[in-house]
């Protein structure tokens, strides 16, 4: 009995240290990258790695009182402990991503496991099978039947007729609601996590709906994790569905102050031009960091360059997030729609704004946290937008 205890004391020793070693080696990899920490987890692990090091040390010099040093240790590690299993709270998935040329599959496992995916098509069932804790998929088909831990699931990204658009989650609540609402698509303006993990989703991603593909902005919050972490790189990207075209781009920079750079606005920019679709029926463009109003960190070079590109390339719509303020303007034939929180709390403050005698709305109506639908119109060449409480679903206004 006496050995098993030993064992497993050691065992816990080892394993705990070398998550201390990881999350600590894993932080300063990232600060190193992007200047930006995760100051509990971070300083959190120099602490067990400090234990460490006063424990060795000790045992060294072979010093009988090392009670303070161990107790330090041990509370560390449960310190710590405790956080990885906050950050690491569950499995989710599987996404499905309808990319330009087929889709991109994605789930992720808290534990390092053997996932198997079923791809159903025209009567032929292809099995594939993947090793670790981020399981990646990308297959050549936008309408298939996926088979996944004992139940089937029908996709059709070749259809649009409504969808739904949110913003700013930050993890906080399933987005599970919407699969009994009768929708094609998830479209997400970004941050849907709040932190540097991959688990960071679970609760996003949670009992995700169904048949229902998912196409998402990248974030400042997101920018924390690798561009690759659904398996492709979406900071810029195209897809088109049903005749709407889907533009992706990135205008904020990695660190925690998420400001608008000169090289993210000319990147995007370039990438819009060389990636512009003229067969496009509708025409989305979606970035994080609105526009409008004019925001301090967005800085004026990133309205004048877009609105430029604008004049010059017919857009039906720009929907971003970042604010936590519902917002709603009209530039000509253009619209802009900022979604509210669809998880986090939303600012409150009412007021109109002026750019160049151009008027747009600003709204965040009791605190509310908010999603917008969208729905095809019946010559299917533009859509009717409707913005709703994300907690009760009812319709707030009616946008357009």
């Amino acid at each position: 009995m006496t050995l098993f205890v030993v064992i497993g004391i050691f065992a816990s020793l080892f394993i705990t240290t070398w998550i201390g070693i990881q999350e600590a080696g894993y932080h300063i990899f990232r600060f190193a990258k992007n200047g930006w920490l995760s100051p509990s987890l971070f300083i959190t692990s120099l602490i067990v790695l400090t234990s460490i090091v006063s424990l060795i040390l000790k045992l060294k010099t072979k010093n009988s009182d090392n009670s303070v040093v161990i107790t330090m240790y041990f509370c560390a590690v449960l310190f710590l402990g405790t956080l990885f299993i906050m950050q690491s709270s569950g499995n989710w998935g599987p996404i499905v991503f309808p990319l330009e040329n087929g889709s991109q599959i994605v789930t992720f496992t808290f534990v390092i496991q053997c996932v198997t995916f079923t791809i159903g098509k025209n009567g032929v069932n292809t099995t594939y099978s993947t090793f670790g804790r981020r399981h990646k998929l990308f297959i050549p088909h936008r309408q298939f039947d996926l088979y996944f831990e004992g139940e089937k699931t029908s996709y059709n990204a070749d259809k649009l007729d409504s969808f739904i658009f949110m913003s700013d989650n930050h993890n906080k609540q399933s987005i599970q609601k919407f699969s009994k609402t009768n929708v094609d698509l998830i479209l997400s303006a970004g941050d849907n996590a709040n932190d540097g993990f991959l688990s960071n989703f679970f609760e996003f991603f949670k009992d995700y709906p169904g048949n229902k593909p998912f196409l998402t902005a990248m974030g400042n919050h997101d920018q924390r994790m690798n561009e690759d972490i659904f398996g492709f790189d979406y900071r810029n990207y195209y897809t088109k569905i049903d005749g709407v075209g889907f533009y992706f781009v990135t205008v904020q920079n990695k660190a925690m102050n998420a400001i608008v750079t000169q090289e993210g606005v000319d990147t995007s920019i370039k990438f819009i031009q060389n990636n512009f679709h003229y067969d496009d029926v509708v025409r989305i463009l979606v970035v994080h960091a609105p526009m409008y109003p004019a925001r301090k960190e967005n800085g004026i070079y990133y309205i004048e360059e877009f609105e430029k590109l604008f004049d010059k390339y017919k857009f039906n719509y720009v929907l971003s997030g970042h604010t936590h303020v519902f917002t709603s303007f009209k530039r000509n034939a253009l619209s802009l729609i900022t979604a509210g929180s669809s998880g986090a709390d939303s600012y409150r403050f009412k007021q109109n704004f002026f750019r160049r005698g151009m008027e747009f709305y600003v709204e965040s109506i009791n605190n509310t946290q908010s999603y917008v639908k969208f729905s095809r119109t019946r010559k299917r060449d533009d859509f009717h937008v409707s913005l709703y409480d994300m907690e009760t679903d009812e319709e707030i206004r009616r946008v357009k």
